[in-house]
């Protein structure tokens, strides 16, 4: 399992860019909310989780050692493809939004 490490002020301005370069309505408080929710995706894991129940769903006969070995070289996607999804999404609830992320990014890397 990879560490997660927090951003730091470079590649934080280099997301809020994004985020405005997709959504340009945004205001300061909603631009904080989606750093704060892409940090929370990859701390708690739920593109992780997406993708290991991806591979459930296309491979029942799996085992969990199966599902391991097959995260181990299923790379995440970059973080600024996460904070332009979420920038996209800034209607939904903060949960359903991450959920939706989630799940489109596992549907990308897996």
């Amino acid at each position: 399992m990879t560490v997660y490490e927090p951003m730091d002020e470079l590649f934080r301005k280099a997301c809020r860019d994004r985020a405005r370069e997709v959504n340009p309505d945004l205001d300061e408080v909603t631009l904080s909310k989606i750093l704060e929710e892409t940090e929370d995706m990859y701390q708690q894991g739920y593109i992780r989780n997406a993708c290991r129940m991806r591979i459930r769903q296309e491979r029942p006969n799996l085992d969990e050692s199966g599902v391991d070995q097959i995260m181990k070289f299923t790379a995440m996607p970059p973080m600024l493809l996460v904070v332009s999804a979420l920038a996209e999404r800034t209607h939904l609830p903060e949960e359903e939004r991450k959920q939706l992320v989630a799940a489109i990014m596992a549907q990308r890397v897996c």
